[in-house]
């Protein structure tokens, strides 16, 4: 078991460009058989 005190679906990431240019997004992810109420990807 893995806990984990942050909600996976609406934390706040970046990524680096080549030029080292910081990229932010939201990182999500999908699940075809329950709909992920706390997904904050799509608000953005």
């Amino acid at each position: 078991i893995h806990v984990y005190g942050g909600n996976i679906g609406g934390v706040r990431r970046a990524v680096y460009t080549p030029e080292g240019l910081v990229k932010p997004f939201v990182s999500g992810y999908s699940n075809r058989h329950l709909p992920n109420i706390w997904d904050l990807s799509k608000d953005n």
